[in-house]
């Protein structure tokens, strides 16, 4: 399975990162920063194309 990187934030200073990540070895995270372990995965939006019915005429 190959390792793909994801973005992070640190819940102590807000700092956005991106990691590299294994899906079957979850570890816990540091900030590279401030070094806190209160370190959050972000959700990736992923852009959609509007449906026509939805497009202004």
């Amino acid at each position: 399975m190959p390792i793909l990187s994801q973005p992070f934030r640190c819940m102590a200073c807000g700092h956005e990162y991106e990691e590299p990540v294994d899906e079957e070895r979850e570890r816990e995270r540091q900030c590279p920063r401030c070094r806190s372990n209160s370190v959050r995965r972000l959700k990736r939006v992923v852009p959609t194309q509007p449906k026509p019915e939805e497009l202004p005429t």
